[in-house]
C-alpha cells in the first residue's frame, strides 16, 4: 500500500489495483484486474501517476486522478515484485521475482 495526495493505493491477488479516499475509506477506482496479482504499487513523488507490479511480468502506469490506464509494458518474464519511482519521476526502477 502507498499514498500521495491523491488517495492511497492497494493491489490484490484478483490483479486490481485500488486507490482510495483516505477521508472516507471509500474506493474511488478499481483499475485494472488483468496481469495476474498485483506485488506492489507506487505512486510518482509528485502522486500524478501511480505503477503496479504484476505478476505476469507487466507494469501499468495509471493516472490515479481519472483512474485511466496510461500504458502497460513488459518488465521481465518473471514476476515483477517490486517497483520504484525516481525522486526527478524520469526513472522507474522494477525488481524481478524468482520462479
Amino acid at each position: 500500500m502507498t499514498g500521495s495526495r491523491f488517495g492511497v493505493a492497494s493491489g490484490g491477488w484478483d490483479g486490481a489495483v485500488k486507490v482510495w479516499d483516505p477521508a472516507t475509506g471509500q474506493v474511488r477506482h478499481s483499475l485494472g484486474g488483468k496481469g495476474g496479482p498485483v506485488w506492489d504499487v507506487a505512486f510518482t513523488p509528485d502522486g500524478r501517476r501511480l505503477a503496479s507490479a504484476h505478476a505476469d511480468g507487466t507494469v501499468v502506469i495509471w493516472d490515479p486522478v481519472n483512474g485511466t490506464e496510461v500504458t502497460r509494458f513488459r518488465a521481465h518474464t518473471l514476476e515483477v515484485a517490486g517497483l520504484a519511482f525516481s525522486p526527478d519521476r524520469k526513472s522507474l526502477s522494477t525488481a524481478a521475482g524468482r520462479d
